[in-house]
C-alpha cells in the first residue's frame, strides 16, 4: 500500500517523536500511550502505521542510519559513517538497548546496514566498499558479514563500559581490520 504525502508525514512526525524520546527515556519505559500523547495522535493512528513500540523501534533505526546511503554515494568510508551515527545518537542506542528485555535491536540494525549496501550494489554506487562486494562470490552474504562486523563493533561499545570510543578505535580500524584479514 502506498502512503499519501500525509500519511508518510504521519508515520514520520511518530518517528521522530520516538528518536526524541530515546534521547532522555529507556526504550523499556517508553509506552504507546506515551507516544500517542507526544506526537498529539490516537492510539488508531499509531496502530495503522505500526505493529508495537518494536516496530516503530526499526523505524527509528532506519531513520538513524539513513545517512549511510548518501555517505557511501560521496565515497566517504562505511566506518567513518557508522562513528558518526554511533557518536551522532550515543543516547538513543544506549536508551534503545539498556535493559531493554527484548534487545533486538542489533539483528535489525544488521539487517537495515545490510539492505543499505545491498541497494548501493544494485544502483551500482561507487565506493571502494560496494567495488568490493560486487566483486565476491556472494555479494549478499558478504553485505550482511559487513554490517554484522560493524553491528558487533556498536554493540561492544555501546554495552561495555571502558570500550575505547568509537573515534579513537576507528582511527586504526582499516589496518586492523587488514591485518586480521590476512590470517584468514
Amino acid at each position: 500500500m502506498t502512503l499519501t504525502l500525509k500519511q508518510q508525514r504521519t508515520k514520520l512526525d511518530i518517528i521522530k517523536t520516538m528518536n526524541s524520546m530515546l534521547k532522555t527515556t529507556p526504550f523499556d519505559q517508553i509506552t504507546i500511550n506515551v507516544i500517542c500523547q507526544k506526537a498529539f495522535i490516537h492510539h488508531s493512528t499509531f496502530y495503522r502505521y505500526f505493529a508495537d513500540k518494536y516496530d516503530l523501534l526499526g523505524g527509528v533505526l532506519t531513520l538513524i542510519c539513513a545517512p549511510i546511503r548518501e555517505e557511501l554515494t560521496k565515497g566517504i568510508s562505511l566506518m567513518t559513517t557508522i562513528t558518526h551515527i554511533v557518536t551522532s545518537n550515543q543516547a538513543q542506542f544506549r536508551n534503545m538497548t539498556r535493559k531493554n528485555k527484548r534487545a533486538a535491536i542489533y539483528p535489525d540494525l544488521t539487517q537495515i546496514i545490510a539492505s543499505i549496501l545491498k541497494k548501493a550494489l544494485l544502483n551500482t554506487v561507487r565506493h571502494p566498499l560496494i567495488d568490493r562486494l560486487s566483486q565476491t562470490s556472494e555479494p549478499d552474504l558478504m553485505a550482511f558479514a559487513y554490517a554484522g562486523m560493524f553491528v558487533g563493533i556498536i554493540q561492544k561499545w555501546n554495552e561495555t563500559p571502558g570500550t575505547p570510543r568509537v573515534g579513537a578505535f576507528s582511527a586504526n580500524f582499516k589496518a586492523d581490520l587488514l591485518a586480521l584479514s590476512s590470517t584468514l
